[in-house]
C-alpha cells in the first residue's frame, strides 16, 4: 500500500525587513512644542514621548495638500502627536 508523505516548508517573508529595520516603519511622530521631525517614519513610539495620541492614518499624512486646501494644512504631516524629551525638560 503506498504511503502519502505529506510536509511543509517554512517561507521567510522579507516583508519583516524593510529598510534595515525589524517592522514597517509606520509611525510619523511630530512634537506639539517644536518643530523636530525627529520621530519621522519610525516603527514604535519612543517610551521617552509624553501625551502622544494619533491624529490621523499614515495614508491620510501622506496625501498632497494643495494650496487652495482650506481643510488640511501641509504642515500636519504626522500620524502621531505628543510632547518629546527635550521639550518635557524645558517645561520643568
Amino acid at each position: 500500500m503506498p504511503v502519502a508523505c505529506i510536509g511543509f516548508r517554512l517561507v521567510f517573508s522579507t516583508l519583516w525587513e524593510i529598510e534595515g529595520s525589524l517592522m514597517p516603519k509606520r509611525i510619523r511622530l511630530a512634537c506639539s512644542e517644536c518643530d523636530t521631525d525627529e520621530g519621522d517614519e519610525i516603527s514604535s513610539i519612543p517610551l521617552t514621548w509624553k501625551d502622544v495620541t494619533e491624529v490621523q492614518s499614515l495614508a491620510e499624512s501622506r496625501k498632497t495638500v494643495t494650496s487652495d486646501d482650506k481643510t488640511r494644512s501641509a504642515f500636519e504631516w504626522y500620524t502621531h502627536l505628543g510632547i518629546c524629551p527635550q521639550c518635557q525638560k524645558e517645561d520643568d
